[in-house]
């Protein structure tokens, strides 16, 4: 027995602009100021550890909102393959006659 795709296709376009907003708050993460350190040496660490993480959330939210348009992207394809399908086969069957 072969088994429907079932295709949430609202909520995939949802899921995508959700991805795509978290990706932004990734983006806004800063440093926090004033923070008193003990010797110049863990002052240049924390400093080097917060353009690590800095980095880091750019390059996630670069790719999270790849996969945001990836994703968004994949479903109007394949919209517009169920559509172009239907206008294919409404051509071919005879709604009069079919059963």
């Amino acid at each position: 027995m072969q088994r429907q795709l079932r295709v949430d296709t609202p909520g995939l376009q949802m899921m995508a602009h959700t991805w795509g907003d978290l990706a932004g708050e990734l983006g806004q993460t800063t440093a926090p100021a004033g923070l008193a350190v003990s010797s110049p040496a863990s002052a240049a660490a924390v400093s080097a550890a917060h353009a690590d993480v800095t980095a880091f959330a750019e390059a996630l939210a670069t790719r999270v909102r790849a996969r945001a348009t990836h994703v968004a992207d994949a479903d109007a394809r394949y919209v517009s393959n169920e559509v172009d399908s239907a206008e294919e086969l409404a051509t071919v069957i005879d709604p009069a006659t079919s059963v």
